[in-house]
């Protein structure tokens, strides 16, 4: 268990981790949403302002070992290395199945070391379910005087209706993260499908969610409607850690130009900036 009161003699500094998380509303088969490459590309641009980006629902298809969407997937790694000369990224297709069905659509890329990943699927979903939805797990190494492990879990969870399977995934969260001590380094954000503006139990659902995150603090929004004229939803993001000093998010808009100029934001969901600082020791 890390030391929650270091010797008096240790000198401490603080670091700044900056950390966005996106939906990029990129479902291959289905309403993938428009000019979905332009979207992409504009993502790849903001990526030079973030040391860790968590994106949700770029998802791959495989028919009888075909990938659909994979040159979307290619384009993208090309782009976003131009804007951040990522170390480390996880690899969307490991959670293709092996012969049908959709991936997770998870991705992380990291400006610091992912020293380990796993890759989550739920167990609990509806039988018609054809995307393996999850959450994914990496180790992130923080490569400063004192190298710091930063535990990041990017999740997504079902969409739609039937009321029981938001539940019974947030406790396949929850169960996983029992394997954490409370000292150490966590943030577990991305798309949890929790909003008014889609769902008529979404209060319960909220209150069930802060409640199986338990130690872990909420650090984004209330429930609240957001943006509900324009379609947009906003997610959540929980944090926790001795070291940690203080977390700031803020939901962002990230806008690109359509053909007539207008700007139009990247998806039908906010995505969140963290700012999270924690202690660093020499």
């Amino acid at each position: 268990m890390a030391n929650r009161y270091p010797d008096a003699s240790t000198q401490e500094q603080e670091h700044t981790l900056r950390i966005l998380s996106q939906n990029i509303w990129g479902v291959y088969l289905g309403n993938h949403g428009p000019n979905f490459q332009t979207r992409l590309a504009r993502l790849a641009t903001a990526a030079r302002d973030y040391d860790v980006i968590l994106i949700q629902e770029f998802t791959l298809f495989k028919v009888l070992g075909l990938t659909l969407g994979a040159t979307y997937m290619e384009n993208f790694y090309q782009l976003i290395s131009d804007y951040m000369p990522f170390s480390s990224i996880n690899n969307i297709s490991d959670s293709l199945p092996y012969l049908f069905g959709g991936n997770s659509g998870l991705i992380i890329f990291s400006r610091y070391p992912i020293i380990s990943t796993q890759e989550t699927a739920f167990t609990s979903y509806p039988w018609f379910e054809s995307s393996y939805k999850g959450f994914q797990h990496v180790q992130i190494k923080i490569q400063r005087r004192k190298p710091v492990l930063l535990h990041v879990i990017n999740t997504h969870l079902y969409a739609h209706w039937r009321p029981w399977v938001r539940p019974a995934q947030l406790q396949e969260i929850a169960d996983y993260k029992k394997q954490f001590n409370e000292d150490e380094l966590i943030i577990i954000t991305g798309d949890f499908n929790i909003c008014p503006r889609t769902h008529e139990n979404a209060e319960t659902q909220f209150k069930f969610m802060c409640d199986v995150m338990e130690p872990l603090k909420l650090c984004s929004n209330p429930l609240e409607v957001t943006y509900k004229s324009e379609g947009a939803t906003f997610d959540h993001c929980f944090v926790g850690g001795a070291d940690v000093l203080n977390v700031d998010v803020t939901p962002v808009e990230i806008l690109y130009s359509a053909r007539d100029e207008e700007q139009l934001p990247i998806s039908d969901h906010k995505g969140l900036a963290i700012r999270l600082t924690i202690r660093e020791y020499q």
